[in-house]
């Protein structure tokens, strides 16, 4: 443990002052010798405790560039705590390299989900449609064109384009980057003429399964009402939507159409979109009435033994 400076110039002067008081005020050839002595021993002691003192400053006995250019903070104490701070910011491990990647590619796999869709969609092109394209300046390459059952389209004079799936506006402009090899800046307008009606299918336990068209909107409670309501073994608190984003992903949400139809609150049902898909699955009651028998089967096969039927 290091002695400071000052506690070695104070513990001398606290040694004369008593030696001053016991010999009262006297001073002596022996008295100075001793004194002289008592000066060279501690003499040492004050360099190494000044040596001491600075090692614990910076490190490798190097001085801050503040002290370097003689700037002294205005609050000693909060430029204290904010070293201390500074300190352990440092101290902190970096993140490595491949933790960084990681992060990168999850933030880009979070980024690749697709968003969902929003209500009042863009239609889509359909197989069987056919798409009535006009050429502003050039109406020699006006044509109709049908989409083939694969999803392409064969356009007079370019390679064919796969359109199902396509909007309208991304399908002119497919054209317009197609044909911008033969013409100079086409416009282009297309117009569908003959499309597929857009529907909804209903299935599970309703009455009348099946595909139907849009009549306007529609929510899943009047679609269900459209599919001549539950029968006896449905599950209405369980009703599940699915509903295609695009080729690869489907969104699957249930909904409690019990509790909405039971409060009479209906601001929570859901607009169906074109090509949504309702499914109403069985009760927990009917999957297991299934394994019941009647009590005829049960006397038939014994299990009460030989009791007679009235």
């Amino acid at each position: 443990m290091g002695v400071s400076s000052k506690e070695l110039r104070l513990a001398f002067k606290l040694a004369v002052q008593a030696q001053i008081f016991q010999e009262s005020f006297t001073m002596t050839p022996s008295r100075l010798l001793c004194i002289g002595v008592l000066f060279s021993l501690l003499a040492p002691l004050s360099v190494l405790a000044q040596q001491a003192g600075a090692g614990n400053g910076p490190q490798n006995g190097l001085q801050s560039p503040a002290m370097i250019n003689g700037a002294m903070p205005a609050n000693p104490q909060s430029a204290g705590q904010d070293a201390a701070e500074s300190t352990m910011t440092s101290s902190t491990p970096a993140a490595p390299a491949g933790a960084e990647k990681q992060m990168a590619s999850n933030s880009g796999s979070q980024s690749s989900i697709p968003q969902l869709q929003t209500r009042d969609p863009r239609y889509r092109i359909n197989k069987t449609d056919v798409l009535n394209v006009n050429f502003l300046f050039t109406p020699e390459y006006d044509q109709n064109l049908q989409v083939q059952p694969d999803g392409y389209v064969i356009p007079r004079g370019i390679p064919q384009i796969h359109a199902e799936g396509m909007t309208i506006p991304e399908f002119t402009e497919a054209l317009q980057m197609a044909y911008g090899k033969l013409l100079h800046e086409p416009v282009i307008t297309v117009l569908p003429t003959n499309v597929v009606p857009a529907y909804f299918i209903a299935g599970g336990e309703v009455h009348n399964p099946g595909r139907y068209t849009f009549q306007g909107d529609t929510t899943i409670a009047q679609a269900i009402t459209l599919a001549g309501g539950f029968t006896a073994y449905a599950k209405h608190s369980d009703v599940i939507l699915f509903r295609r984003i695009n080729n690869e992903w489907v969104e699957g949400r249930r909904v409690n159409l019990k509790h909405m139809l039971n409060s009479g609150n209906l601001s929570e049902d859901i607009h169906l979109e074109p090509g949504d898909m309702i499914y109403v699955p069985k009760n927990t009651i009917s999957k297991v009435q299934q394994w019941l028998l009647p009590e005829a089967d049960f006397v038939k096969f014994g299990f009460f033994g030989n009791i007679p039927l009235n």
